[in-house]
């Protein structure tokens, strides 16, 4: 167990299921749509309405937060 890499760890490099990124800052977090959409109606209708921009980039940009965990 020592070994593993910490689950947060995990997001800040892309793997082969990953469909979104979220950037804060210049800090990138490669997510899931399915999972931001159930947890945010803002997410949803950003990744899955054509009439946005985060739907044709499968890019989410945040500005600058100061909140330690914005996601």
């Amino acid at each position: 167990m020592d070994d593993e890499e910490p689950v947060i760890d995990s997001f800040s490099t892309p793997d082969d299921i990953s469909d979104v990124t979220v950037i804060v800052e210049d800090k990138k977090i490669f997510a899931h749509k399915a999972i931001l959409a159930k947890i945010s109606p803002v997410f949803a209708r950003m990744l899955y309405s054509d009439g946005f921009r985060e739907f044709q980039t499968n890019e989410v940009i945040l500005p600058a937060h100061t909140h330690p965990h914005p996601v």
